[in-house]
């Protein structure tokens, strides 16, 4: 089963503009949906909407992609893109590490699970993490 998703927003504060122009060629190239939030005035609202616009796009698979905006954001573009699919080689789950760590952005690190694969063609060997 394939599922894939991949949308693209452009959302821009109330007391900040893009020329029209621009807007159009954003969504003639990229097919970016521009959008006018009250970011200054309510970013807890503006982080809902666009948490909520994703969800949408990615049929409930992307939840909560923002925690938190700050009022003097003046404008965010986002790309969500969600994809499922079966490989067309199977990780083996004999080769997971379970204790791997995942190095988070504040610097920490967290333990999880990360599949381990080998490919080998005639010119390079692949490693997949």
């Amino acid at each position: 089963m394939l599922s894939f998703s991949n949308n693209n927003f452009c959302l821009i504060s109330f007391s900040f503009s893009i020329l029209p122009s621009y807007n159009q060629w954003l969504q003639s190239h990229f097919n970016v949906c521009c959008k006018s939030l009250d970011i200054e005035g309510d970013c807890h609202k503006a982080m809902e909407t666009i948490n909520f616009d994703v969800s949408l796009a990615t049929n409930n698979h992307i939840l909560g992609l923002l925690s938190g905006l700050s009022p003097i954001t003046r404008c965010i573009l986002v790309n969500a893109i969600y994809f499922r699919a079966k490989w067309a080689k199977p990780f083996d789950p004999g080769q997971t590490n379970e204790e791997a760590e995942f190095y988070l952005s504040n610097g920490q690190t967290a333990k999880c699970s990360l599949m381990y694969m080998v490919l080998v063609s005639d010119s390079m060997e692949f490693y997949l993490h």
